[in-house]
């Protein structure tokens, strides 16, 4: 049995009833009015309720009708139209007959006295433009409206502070080499210098000793250096510091063509990566064009230097960044879309050509549909070594161009036979996919099914 409280908070048929022979003219049943009053009472307690926690939710002590109307949208009812007010009516009930009758008591304001006062002023509603003077005889005047005029430095302080900047550059014994001073102007790389925070007096010592023995010739000393880039849990406030001195000396040794100290570089750049605490993630635009650049160079080191291996290794690093940070969803496809760029360069070296494909495909991207098939006879004579390239070759004792593209390509194309799974019974069936490419992996494949 209900209490007379509950029922008060309830509508009751004789509400239903009457209603329906007011507004519709309708005649309704005594239980049919009582289960469409007991449906209203429960929809308008459970909208009630959702204004109730939006009002909670906004650290409101009144509810106001924002929050109704917040409930009839989150419980999918047509919500109210019209104006809606941030702050409750006040209310105030005036007793007529048995029951009081709530109204609002509206107050009423004279304006008469604000508009008609001498002192009052109106405010435009729209912007008001002036003009000012900006500069007058070639002298900016000094008004609010002007920027305050910047101290400029003179000429001969300007010319002293670029030769001393000039000097400490090329003084410095990581980024600069003795072989790229002797470049021209032109050919030296211009790297932004950024503004670094304030380290302790040990740090400025670790950093310089880290840096020192990482580009020495002890190779003992330079193992202790990686390991301790890839081990120590305290170089986060160093690695601004570390891949600004690491991406300046791979950038400036790479147009230098000093293949040992690329490599020395690299390898700390890696001993960084494989850290677990340390986070590139902010430093990545600096790291990322160093190590591609370690891959696509035009030319590395001597001629008699195996340049294949740091292509590689460069490779394997910047496959190692990828995977680091995958979270980072940009990151995997602007680097394959800048390795693929490559391929619509004319003229492009094939060794360049080569560092592309061999990231690309250990980056896992499907080489052979996006790169080859396009460019099938293009790619058939670019493997193909020409005499010059195989007499440099028994000289220098390193492989041409053309060979290690050859050995690139037909990777690349066993690994999509792999992957689509497809049953050659006949040379046109290689014909069909490969084109010019068809002798050489039906060649490679019947070979390599021997080794097997």
């Amino acid at each position: 049995m209900a209490s007379d409280e509950e029922i008060k908070k309830a509508y009751d048929a004789q509400f239903v009833k009457t209603l329906a022979s007011n507004v519709k003219r309708i005649d309704v049943s005594v239980q049919g009015a009582k289960l469409i009053a007991d449906h209203v009472t429960y929809l308008v307690k459970e909208v009630l309720e959702q204004a109730a926690k939006f009002q909670r939710h906004s650290r409101r002590k009144q509810m106001v009708g924002e929050d109704f109307e917040n409930a009839l949208s989150y419980l999918g009812h047509q919500p109210q139209t019209g104006f809606s007010i941030k702050q409750s009516l006040p209310y105030s009930t005036i007793q007529s007959f048995a029951e009081g009758i709530p109204i609002t008591r509206q107050s009423e304001v004279d304006v008469s006295k604000l508009v008609h006062h001498p002192k009052t002023m109106i405010r435009p509603l729209a912007m008001e433009l002036y003009a000012h003077w900006l500069v007058i005889d070639g002298v900016q005047p000094l008004i609010p409206e002007n920027p305050s005029p910047e101290v400029y430095a003179s000429e001969p302080e300007k010319k002293k502070d670029k030769i001393k900047k000039e000097e400490s550059i090329s003084n410095s014994p990581y980024l600069l080499g003795s072989a790229t001073r002797e470049l021209l102007k032109t050919e030296q790389i211009q790297i932004k210098t950024a503004t670094t925070h304030a380290i302790s007096l040990e740090q400025q010592v670790f950093f310089n000793e880290i840096m020192r023995i990482i580009i020495s010739s002890n190779e003992n000393q330079r193992l202790e250096a990686i390991t301790t880039l890839k081990d120590d849990r305290g170089l986060q406030p160093l690695i601004p510091r570390f891949v600004c001195a690491m991406v300046d000396g791979i950038l400036t040794n790479v147009v230098a063509q000093n293949m040992a100290l690329v490599i020395y570089l690299l390898r700390g750049i890696r001993a960084l990566v494989q850290n677990p605490v340390v986070d590139l993630e902010e430093c990545l635009h600096l790291v990322l064009p160093a190590v591609i650049s370690s891959i696509v160079a035009k030319k590395m080191g001597k001629s008699t230097e195996d340049h294949w291996k740091l292509r590689e290794f460069a490779a394997q690093i910047l496959k190692d960044i990828v995977n680091c940070y995958l979270q980072n969803r940009e990151l995997l496809p602007r680097v394959t879309k800048a390795l693929c760029n490559f391929w619509n360069i004319k003229d492009t070296t094939t060794t360049t050509l080569y560092g592309t494909l061999y990231t690309l495909h250990k980056l896992e991207f499907p080489c052979f549909e996006n790169i080859i098939s396009f460019r099938l006879p293009a790619v058939a004579k670019m493997i193909q070594p020409t005499q010059n390239e195989l007499d440099i070759s028994k000289v220098t004792q390193v492989v041409p161009p053309s060979v290690k593209m050859n050995e690139m390509v037909m990777i690349v194309c066993d690994d999509y036979i792999r992957r689509k799974n497809v049953d050659f019974k006949s040379f046109d069936d290689y014909k069909k996919i490969f084109g010019n490419l068809a002798g050489s992996v039906q060649q490679f494949r019947t070979s390599r099914k021997r080794i097997q």
